[in-house]
């Protein structure tokens, strides 16, 4: 399995998000069918009640009958929509909680562990947390200078385990890995 960066993440939410419109496009759609095939289902009842052809064994005429199955069509249409869009809606909720800033105030990630941190400044870094102490790639931050810090994706998967890629001065490196 692949692991997903943050950029893959923002992407699958955004696809999620532009899925859930057209869902949501599509539900408003199937409201307006169900309303509009309830209001022709009441002109033909009253229809019904001036022409006075009903079939001898009471059943419905056969366009009432098709217009009363499409609309249930229409509402179960409706209701598996709106299950899917509310699927969706917590799948995106799951996707931005797993890759949003987190407070230092509100908890500190494990020790030692890499993540991506946020200073008073609004610069970004990397950087670990080690015996209460945050410390950099470059250099080491002072008590109270980080305020946010964001987990690290898994790291990219190898495409096998015999080989590796580098591209050293724009030009593509292969070698074999034992």
């Amino acid at each position: 399995m692949r692991g997903l960066t943050y950029f893959d993440v923002v992407a699958l939410i955004d696809d999620l998000r532009e899925e859930n419109a057209n869902l949501t496009a599509r539900i408003a759609e199937l409201e307006e069918q169900a309303w509009n095939l309830n209001l022709e289902n009441e002109r033909m009842e009253e229809a019904y009640w001036i022409d006075e052809s009903i079939a001898p064994d009471g059943t419905s005429k056969p366009s009432v009958r098709k217009l009363l199955e499409r609309l249930e069509k229409a509402e179960t249409d409706l209701r598996l929509s709106d299950d899917l869009v509310k699927a969706l809606d917590n799948r995106i909720a799951e996707l931005e909680e797993k890759q949003r800033w987190i407070p230092v105030s509100e908890r500190l990630p494990e020790d030692g562990k890499p993540v991506w941190v946020c200073t008073i400044w609004n610069e970004q870094h990397s950087g670990n947390l080690t015996d209460d102490c945050w410390t950099g790639l470059f250099r080491d931050f002072r008590e109270g200078e980080i305020t946010h810090w964001l987990p690290l994706p898994p790291n990219p998967e190898s495409p096998n385990d015999t080989q590796t890629q580098a591209i050293v001065y724009g030009k593509d490196v292969s070698r074999s890995v034992k």
